[in-house]
């Protein structure tokens, strides 16, 4: 977790690169299987961080009396995996709910490419749709990480909470 200029990855600066995702699927009926791949280079302390060849997912997603979809996600990631569940609730056309819960294990930030992590994050949230293509959304998140081998003194956890206010548009 230190470069060589005594920066541990903890304080690195990190800028994201425009996400590719490629994700091809089947549908049968009201759910949907797709097999994807997710590219996502990054920039680490000025240098190009490529993380391997991506990540390969499988996600299920099905919908359930026309009001509620259901979502299971599979991912592979660097030295590890990731896993999700997701389920959404519309009681009227214009309002949805959703809560999902993640597990990952693995090197999963930037800067931890020989650093391996356990995280969970619930998550719950809110939308509106505005009209047929155009909605808002209001999310919360607790992400709880923690460093599974031989963590550093007072480093071994990390507890975020994050809130999210969303626009959304789509096409047709």
């Amino acid at each position: 977790m230190q470069d060589g200029g005594g920066n541990t990855g903890w304080q690195s600066i990190v800028w994201l690169l425009p996400r590719v995702e490629i994700g091809p699927g089947i549908r049968i009926d009201a759910t949907r299987i797709t097999l994807g791949y997710t590219y996502a280079p990054t920039i680490t302390d000025g240098s190009y961080d490529g993380r391997g060849w991506g990540q390969l997912y499988l996600r299920i997603t099905t919908v359930l009396a026309e009001r509620v979809y259901l979502s299971v996600l599979g991912e592979l990631i660097l030295s590890g995996g990731r896993g999700s569940l997701e389920l959404g609730v519309f009681p009227s056309r214009s309002v949805g709910l959703h809560a999902a819960f993640e597990y990952a294990e693995g090197a999963i930030y930037y800067w931890s490419d020989d650093d391996v992590f356990r995280q969970w994050q619930p998550s719950a949230g809110l939308s509106w749709w505005i009209t047929p293509s155009v909605s808002l959304g209001l999310e919360y998140r607790f992400i709880h990480s923690e460093l599974v081998d031989d963590p550093p003194p007072g480093l071994n956890t990390i507890n975020t909470h994050r809130v999210a206010l969303t626009f959304r548009f789509r096409l047709g």
